[in-house]
């Protein structure tokens, strides 16, 4: 028997894109679905497409009458209502049904930029408190879903937080000093931070979204 997987996507409003200009938006979204169906379809699985329209109720409601044993979650929100990015990994959760993408928590967490900075800061201050008195290093360990602070000092002591983030990229390790990021973070006006980072060797660059007044870019050191 062929392994079942569904493919969720917010099926596009046509209308409501071509309103703003965004065409090849829901071109984008049609073409990733076509894209994971055929090759779905060509290693032998057995594929069900469920796009999704609102409102909210009705579309929880075909989740939860799914009979599959896999989803393939391309779905990016209802347009006007963001914080709906995380229906579907939250409803199959409760389902126990496997799905590929960020956990729910993970997304409500990242839709919520003030919260998330804030959790930066506050992890950045513990662990600091056990790094080098004179360097300061940490170093910060990105993968996918994970976001892992750690240090240590000459004393044999050792601090370490984990956080859930939304990361697609290559696994990357860097060392920072930890007050040059927090001072970073703290002068920022806004409640968002956006830290940028390309490379195991790169600097850091954190700045404010869609706003260009401070910007503030931090080197890597070697702990």
């Amino acid at each position: 028997m062929h392994t079942r997987v569904a493919i969720v996507y917010n099926k596009p409003f046509h209308s409501r894109y071509d309103a703003v200009g965004e065409e090849k938006a829901v071109l984008s979204v049609l073409e990733a679905v076509e894209a994971v169906h055929q090759a779905l379809l060509e290693l032998g699985y057995h594929v069900i497409l469920v796009p999704l329209l609102p409102p909210l109720e009705p579309a929880e409601g075909e989740l939860r009458a799914l009979h599959t044993d896999l989803v393939f979650n391309l779905f990016e929100g209802f347009c006007g209502y963001p914080e709906t990015e995380a229906l579907v990994p939250e409803v199959l959760s409760e389902m126990g049904m496997p799905c590929t993408g960020c956990p729910g928590p993970v997304l409500r967490l990242a839709l919520n930029k003030a919260k998330a900075k804030t959790i930066l800061k506050d992890a950045l201050t513990r662990v600091a408190i056990l790094s080098n008195e004179k360097f300061k290093g940490i170093t910060l360990e990105v993968s996918p879903e994970s976001l892992r602070i750690c240090t240590h000092n000459p004393d044999h002591d050792e601090a370490e937080e984990e956080l859930a983030i939304e990361y697609s990229g290559d696994p990357l390790s860097i060392s920072f000093n930890a007050q040059y990021l927090l001072d970073a973070v703290s002068n920022l006006d806004s409640e968002h931070a956006v830290l940028t980072i390309a490379s195991n060797a790169s600097s850091c660059i954190i700045d404010e979204p869609n706003v260009s007044v401070y910007k503030f870019i931090v080197m890597p050191m070697r702990i």
